[in-house]
């Protein structure tokens, strides 16, 4: 077995042996970064497969290709415990005994807030605000106003009011 292929499985034990003990996500993106990145262990071993002979290339290439699924398989495996282990001690960490929150208190209606503004302005002017029904009848129309008993305009038709 050529060297380069020892010095591969040397970099998978390794890296193997870095997953498991990897915490966070941080630390598997380290350990990937140490082993395929830009300037990692198994780029550089790649670098000098062209010092080979053919048929050491052709066993290294193999190696190399087994190498790289092998530690993809152990990263995603190392991602996944370290997302269940967040997962299961993000859950634990909730006191649902807490009490909730406490809700704001709300604003007025922008439609609300203009009225009140002018109804202050009539204020200060010296007007009173004088709350009456909300219906028009008869009565608030012309028989509370009118200083006979009966309206000429009750009489045209508009006594149906």
């Amino acid at each position: 077995m050529p060297d380069i292929i020892k010095d591969i499985n040397q970099i998978i034990e390794d890296a193997e042996k870095s997953l498991v003990e990897a915490k966070s996500e941080a630390d598997a993106e380290a350990v990937r970064v140490k082993v395929t990145g830009r300037n990692g262990a198994l780029t550089a071993l790649s670098s000098t497969m062209g010092t080979l002979q053919p048929e050491e290339r052709k066993a290294a290439g193999r190696a190399f290709n087994e190498a790289k699924n092998k530690f993809q398989a152990l990263l995603d495996q190392a991602l996944e415990r370290i997302k269940d282990s967040s997962a299961s001690s993000g859950a634990s960490s909730i006191d649902v005994t807490l009490p909730g929150r406490k809700w704001g208190c709300g604003r007025k209606h922008p439609v609300t807030r203009v009225i009140d503004d002018c109804v202050a302005a009539f204020r200060r002017m010296g007007y009173v605000v004088a709350a009456g029904p909300e219906i028009d009848t008869v009565w608030h129309n012309f028989d509370a106003l009118a200083p006979r008993p009966v309206s000429k305009a009750k009489n045209v038709g508009l006594s149906s009011l």
